[in-house]
C-alpha cells in the first residue's frame, strides 16, 4: 500500500511539472527621478513678517496664518513646515531656551528609528541668524529639520517631509537635493 501511495504522489508531480509558466522578473532599481538642472530662485517677503528669504522657483510658498507658511514642492511631493515665533524673554514659555529645546526634542524624536542624527551650527553674524540644522539619517518621517533665531526677539523652525511613506532608498537623490536647497535658503535668510 505504501509503494502504491509513493508512486501515485510521485506521478503526480510529474505531471504537474510539465506545464510552461511565464516568468515577469521585478525591476531592479527604482524609478529615474530627473532632477533640476537650473536652480532659480524667488524671495519670501511679506511685509508683516519680520523675515525674508530665498526659495527654489520649482517650490510654492503656502501662508497657513500670520508668518507660518508651508514650503511645497509638487514635483517632488515634498513639503517644508514652516512656524514663525516672536519670543518673548520674559515669559518662560515662549523664550528662546523653551522653543530650542522643543525643536530638539522633535528631531529627537525620530531617534527610535534614525540611523544616525546629526547637529550643523548656523552662525551668520552679518544678519544676526543663528541655528541649527537636523540631518536625519534613515527610515524617518522627516530626514530634516532646522531652526533659525536671532536669540532674542525671532524664532523660525522648519521641517522638510514626504507625502509617502519613509524609504530612504527610494527618496534619497530627491532627500539630498532638497537638503542643498534648505542650506540655500537658510543661508539667504535675514531678519528685518
Amino acid at each position: 500500500m505504501k509503494k502504491i501511495s509513493f508512486f501515485m504522489l510521485m506521478a503526480v508531480f510529474m505531471n504537474s511539472c510539465t506545464q510552461e509558466v511565464d516568468y515577469f522578473p521585478k525591476p531592479l532599481a527604482y524609478a529615474r527621478i530627473d532632477l533640476p538642472k537650473e536652480r532659480g530662485v524667488n524671495k519670501f517677503t511679506k511685509s508683516s513678517c519680520g523675515y525674508s528669504f530665498n526659495y527654489p522657483e520649482y517650490a510654492v510658498v503656502s501662508m497657513s496664518g500670520n508668518c507660518n507658511h508651508n514650503i511645497y514642492f509638487p514635483r517632488f511631493k515634498a513639503v517644508i513646515y514652516c512656524t514663525y515665533i516672536t519670543l518673548d524673554p520674559a515669559n518662560k514659555e515662549n523664550n528662546f531656551v523653551h522653543h530650542s529645546e522643543y525643536s530638539r526634542r522633535l528631531a529627537y524624536e525620530h531617534s527610535i528609528k534614525a540611523d544616525e542624527i546629526t547637529e550643523t551650527k548656523i552662525n551668520v553674524d552679518s544678519t544676526g541668524v543663528y541655528g541649527i540644522l537636523y540631518g536625519i539619517e534613515g527610515n524617518v518621517a522627516s530626514n530634516c529639520q532646522f531652526y533659525l533665531t536671532d536669540s532674542i526677539h525671532n524664532f523660525y523652525r522648519g521641517s522638510l517631509y514626504f507625502e509617502s511613506a519613509p524609504n530612504i532608498d527610494s527618496i534619497q537623490p530627491v532627500l539630498e537635493y532638497l537638503r542643498e536647497d534648505v542650506k540655500k535658503m537658510i543661508n539667504s535668510f535675514n531678519w528685518k
